[in-house]
């Protein structure tokens, strides 16, 4: 409970502040939802800690077993991942609804779902095309360098 209790607090301190406004706002909350559930499921099962929020206004968000790792929680995935060309040098984490997205694609699936409505075509052949861009300019799949948030998008927003 400890972690989550911790979460919550500064959760409630960048609510109360409003850091970030109204559009980014919900990036750092992301930022210590993640790291407090992670945490607590860790204490849970009896291993220590090792998520930790770095807050430094570095490129990383936090820091997960030692690995820098950049959140991106943006409405709209296909901007969202495109992102990951500015940090190349760590690990990329999305709402665990977005990576599920990105991840049914890269396995082949052409009829997605998101938020209610069908993906196009076009939408799904740029996302496919801009991860394998990606992965191939890090000499990595996809699966090693993007990761899924233990939380989803709505998650995240003021007042969930």
């Amino acid at each position: 409970m400890l972690h989550l209790d911790l979460a919550r607090i500064n959760v409630q301190g960048i609510i109360g502040d409003n850091r970030g406004g109204p559009a980014r706002l919900h990036g750092f909350i992301a930022e210590y939802a993640e790291a407090g559930v992670t945490n607590a499921e860790r204490a849970i099962n009896g291993i220590r800690p090792l998520t930790r929020v770095l807050a430094d206004n570095g490129p990383a968000d936090l820091s997960s077993w030692g690995v820098q790792v950049q959140m991106k929680f943006y409405a709209n995935p296909y901007n969202e991942v495109r992102q990951s060309v500015h940090y190349r040098d760590m690990k990329m984490m999305f709402p665990e609804n977005h990576y599920e997205v990105f991840d049914r694609i890269m396995r082949g699936e052409k009829y997605l779902e998101f938020d209610g409505s069908v993906l196009s075509a076009r939408k799904v052949e740029a996302i496919r095309d801009f991860i394998e861009q990606e992965s191939a300019a890090r000499g990595e799949p996809y699966t090693n360098w993007m990761r899924p948030s233990k939380l989803d998008y709505a998650a995240v927003q003021r007042g969930a």
